[in-house]
């Protein structure tokens, strides 16, 4: 796998970020604590919030679809009881707080070539990177 740049224009940077907040929310630390049910669905939803990133800097389109789904689920989410979402550090309504305000990196194995990539996101250039780990 080769390094991959994609530069966001400004309607992309704000679903490409709504993305990462949602990745990082359902792939908190906390979410161990939660139900077995919740636990399902958090790793589901990181899922679809990790295709969506990588499927954006590969191929340069944000699909809809996925984030339609994300929405639906954080819509889901925020209606839950508080009680179910105790655990968490970071509540369904406090997703929007996250800010990026400096690069971040983010080390992920990628299924598709079986090898350790790192997703790098600089806000302040509105640029996303995929890069290869070996």
């Amino acid at each position: 796998m080769k390094s991959t740049t994609k530069i966001l224009n400004d309607q992309d940077k704000i679903l490409f970020e709504k993305a990462l907040k949602f990745y990082f929310y359902a792939r908190q630390q906390d979410v161990g604590k939660l139900n077995s049910q919740l636990k399902q669905r958090f790793s589901y939803a990181g899922q679809v919030a990790y295709s969506l990133i990588i499927t954006y800097i590969r191929e340069g389109s944000l699909k809809l679809e996925y984030m339609d789904f994300l929405n639906e689920e954080l819509k889901t989410m925020r209606g839950l009881d508080s009680e179910f979402l105790e655990p968490l550090m970071i509540k369904p309504h406090e997703i929007d707080e996250i800010e990026f305000k400096q690069e971040i990196s983010i080390k992920v194995f990628d299924e598709d070539n079986d090898t350790d990539i790192r997703i790098i996101y600089s806000p302040d250039q509105s640029v996303a990177k995929l890069e290869p780990l070996n």
